[in-house]
């Protein structure tokens, strides 16, 4: 099972960085992948402060996904006179 976590960690890391890379929005949900997958790894391991280091992550990708859609829906908004 832990294997299954460890891939979830490096799809997550390079597939995230290359789409960021490319400004797709799918990256973001990637190193959310990523964090997950490491946050389970933790408490497999019993390592309950590693696994709240995961979640401290995810709170700042989720941050980063928030502030491109608000973004997006800002550039995007039909102008209305």
């Amino acid at each position: 099972m832990t294997q299954v976590f460890e891939i979830g960690v490096m799809i997550g890391f390079l597939l995230g960085g290359y789409l960021l890379a490319k400004d797709n929005i799918n990256g973001w949900f990637c190193f959310s992948l990523m964090n997950l997958s490491m946050r389970m790894l933790m408490l497999i391991q019993h390592k309950p402060i590693l696994a709240i280091q995961q979640v401290v992550s995810l709170a700042f990708v989720l941050f980063g996904l928030i502030e491109i859609i608000k973004n997006y829906k800002r550039h995007t908004a039909p102008l209305v006179h």
